[in-house]
């Protein structure tokens, strides 16, 4: 394995202006091995805590299948890469932060991952919770809000709306703040 420091990134250029690195977190430092050539920020340690699996990243970008983010790593160039990457057939490890900072300022913006993104707002209750049935009715509702042929509810507000009274029904006296509309 060789390393190599890439002069291209967070450091001078050719005129002396400083060029940033595509992801703030320092200068690149590419690593080639016998198959591939990874490019990864140096001077920032990972915690072991922060590191993610492809089902959790297909999770936070609202992705229904983990073999998903493969296919996403190809579409969008600027995707963070895997900071662990075992080899063939061995699990990829992502950066839980890299991950998200990602898909808040650059990444794909789907219904699916909105929906994610609400419902991660929504902290699970125990099984069979008015909260679990208020998550799984604003998901639907949501979805038919916001999908590909909308219907009734129409907003999100209306959706909220509908899973507010949908799960009144069972427990009278639950109540939760309505989530954001869906950005522009």
């Amino acid at each position: 394995m060789e390393l190599v420091r890439r002069p291209d990134h967070g450091g001078p250029d050719r005129e002396g202006r400083t060029v940033r690195p595509p992801c703030a977190c320092g200068p690149l430092v590419t690593t080639t091995t016998r198959w591939r050539v990874y490019t990864y920020p140096v001077n920032r340690m990972i915690e072991p805590a922060d590191l993610v699996d492809a089902r959790t990243v297909a999770g936070i970008l609202g992705l229904a299948q983990r073999s998903s983010v493969s296919v996403y790593q190809r579409r969008y160039a600027r995707m963070p890469r895997p900071v662990v990457d075992l080899g063939p057939g061995r699990p990829n490890l992502w950066s839980r932060r890299a991950i998200e900072e990602w898909a808040e300022s650059e990444g794909p913006k789907t219904v699916t991952s909105f929906i994610a993104g609400v419902l991660a707002g929504i902290p699970r209750g125990a099984r069979g919770s008015p909260q679990n049935l208020y998550r799984s009715f604003l998901r639907i509702a949501l979805a038919a809000a916001l999908g590909p042929k909308p219907g009734e509810p129409s907003t999100v507000a209306e959706a909220h709306l509908f899973a507010l009274e949908a799960t009144r029904k069972v427990d009278a006296t639950f109540d939760w703040p309505a989530p954001p509309e869906l950005p522009r």
